[in-house]
């Protein structure tokens, strides 16, 4: 009652009481799932009332369709009181956006953008809380449309794509997603980043995906498959929505100025380890015991792979290889059947000596490298810098 008080401000009462509506029709919508917010003697009664609802609106007694809600309270006193004592429970919850995913996830067979509940909240959102707004737009929806069939436009505005690496950055990922279980660490970097520039550029996940250079050469990675299949397997990614929402928020807040991660993809799109830098590097080798190792053009491709990946925070998969399209296609193919393998020696954390010192020279390199980018320095004047190795 005391939302009718003259002492209630009156936007904060009207969206309060939009908020109550909305949670009513969650419970019709998520019902029977939403029984368990309702007092145990006063289920048959609520699940009395939604019924009846049902049949009036359906004629049939059947099963309760999803794609029809019923936010009228009811007539009878104790179903009345006990959906809006469960309505107002609800939205105390101190993990609304979890409630409201689990909720929705678990009641509907459809795609989570489009459920019944999204389409009554899309038409309340202006006037109902911002609690209520930020908690539903991630267990509603991906995206908004310019009408019915428009084209899909930004949610966000409050940080830029191109501060978005292709591969998430590790240590965003282990602040914001380490935590989430059931999905690939690798989609789950990918699917994070495609997620976070689809938000602020609109469009289909396959544009962003696109923006960041994941569609490269032929290589496909469909992010909404594997997105898709998680959600399957998950049939909830409250977890997933809720950490992006906190990594949206750092973007935003960050004092420091960020790197522009799509400047250096778009520098290094075409770019390989020059002869003369190869050579540089060849010298800032320490002499180990053992013979001279073999650095030929299918190395120097690899160590660009490997300084490109640190530049741009992306994946090997989808570096340039311009070298590689110069050979003959039986020497293209050999390099590829060998690509994984090469990868793994210089990536592994126990890796032989000629391997750990040419990946301590290449990140030393990379370094240059990015600063010659962010600062506007020709990319040649990298290649003339003797590279000293971190020993």
């Amino acid at each position: 009652m005391r939302r009718l008080t003259p002492q209630s401000a009156p936007e904060e009462s009207s969206a309060y009481f939009t908020d109550l509506r909305l949670a009513v029709a969650l419970i019709d919508f998520a019902w029977p799932q939403t029984s368990t917010l309702i007092q145990a003697d006063r289920v048959k009664d609520v699940d009395a009332h939604i019924r009846a609802q049902m049949k009036t609106r359906n004629g049939t007694t059947g099963n309760l369709q999803r794609y029809r809600i019923v936010s009228d309270p009811p007539r009878e006193a104790r179903a009345c009181a006990a959906l809006m004592q469960a309505a107002h429970t609800l939205l105390l919850s101190e993990d609304l956006p979890d409630s409201l995913s689990r909720f929705i996830h678990s009641s509907s067979a459809d795609k989570f953008s489009r459920t019944a509940w999204a389409r009554v909240f899309e038409k309340h959102k202006d006037s109902c809380s911002e609690k209520m707004r930020t908690a539903a737009i991630p267990a509603t929806r991906r995206y908004r449309r310019v009408g019915k069939n428009g084209p899909r436009v930004p949610l966000r505005d409050d940080y830029q794509p191109q501060h978005i690496p292709a591969y998430l950055e590790l240590n965003w990922f282990e602040r914001h997603f380490a935590h989430i279980r059931g999905i690939n660490v690798k989609i789950l970097r990918r699917t994070a980043a495609v997620r976070l520039v689809q938000w602020v550029n609109g469009g289909s996940m396959g544009d962003a995906a696109q923006f960041l250079g994941i569609n490269h050469e032929g290589v496909q990675y469909a992010p909404t498959t594997d997105l898709r299949y998680w959600a399957g397997s998950q049939r909830n990614l409250t977890e997933f929505e809720t950490a992006l929402q906190e990594m949206a928020t750092e973007l935003r807040t960050h004092s420091t100025p960020r790197i522009d991660y799509q400047r250096r993809r778009a520098a290094l799109q075409d770019w390989t380890l020059g002869p003369e830098a190869w050579r540089n590097i060849f010298n800032a080798l320490p002499h180990n015991k053992g013979g001279t190792p073999v650095l030929d053009d299918r190395k120097r491709q690899v160590a660009s792979v490997f300084v490109w990946t640190h530049v741009t925070q992306g994946e090997h998969l989808f570096a340039p290889r311009p070298l590689e399209r110069e050979q003959p296609p039986d020497t293209q193919r050999i390099w590829a059947l060998r690509r994984n393998t090469t990868w793994f020696q210089m990536t592994r954390h126990d890796a032989y000596p000629h391997y750990a010192d040419l990946r301590n020279v290449l990140a030393h390199y990379a370094t240059q490298l990015a600063w010659s980018i962010d600062n506007g320095e020709p990319l040649g004047r990298v290649s003339n810098v003797l590279v000293t190795a971190t020993r």
